[in-house]
């Protein structure tokens, strides 16, 4: 035996499981999206930090070479070294200004 529901009955359980369901998937909408976010500020975080790093270093290894082209007393090969590690193409032997 069913029990008999009114029309009004029915309709609030509908409206019940429809909150219900609405509920769920705005919680479960958010949640997935705060991950997302999180994991895409993590990888731009990691991005910005490298770039930083490797920046930073361009330019140490680019004051170690003109400190080595400051000083006249380093030898030609710590020169030579220091221009292969700024990666600049400089000749060392030729003068600058013919």
């Amino acid at each position: 035996m069913t029990p008999n529901l009114r029309p009004q009955s029915v309709a609030l359980i509908a409206l019940a499981a429809g909150v219900l369901a609405t509920l769920l998937a705005w919680y479960v909408t958010g949640r997935s999206l705060r991950l997302e976010t999180s994991a895409e500020f993590a990888n731009r975080s990691q991005l910005a930090a490298s770039v930083l790093e490797r920046r930073i270093q361009r330019y140490v290894d680019l004051l170690y070479n003109l400190d080595a082209f400051a000083n006249p007393a380093s030898p030609r090969a710590e020169l030579l070294d220091a221009q292969g590690h700024a990666g600049l193409l400089v000749r060392v032997s030729t003068p600058l200004h013919p």
